[in-house]
């Protein structure tokens, strides 16, 4: 049985292009995150109050939402009070 590696070379390259492909955004995906990282361990003064700041506005936003829906149940319920 002959040995032939006209397409065993071509089926390599491209083998080892797609790796390339495929690799790369996962690679600049991990790159940037780990730069991301590298750069928050110095910032940690500004983290804890960007974290409570952002904490504190979702309690706003559900405080708002759950007054809204209060308000909204207060109106259906005189609207069905006054049919009655």
């Amino acid at each position: 049985m002959p040995t032939d590696n006209t397409h065993v070379t071509p089926g390599v390259i491209g083998a080892v292009l797609l790796v390339l492909c495929c690799a790369a955004p996962l690679l600049i995906g991990v790159v940037g995150v780990a730069a991301l990282t590298a750069w928050l361990t110095k910032s940690f003064y500004i983290l804890i109050p960007a974290l409570l700041v952002g904490l504190g506005l979702v309690g706003l936003a559900l405080y708002r939402r759950r007054a809204a829906a209060q308000t909204c149940s207060d109106q259906v319920a005189r609207k069905q009070g006054s049919r009655s």
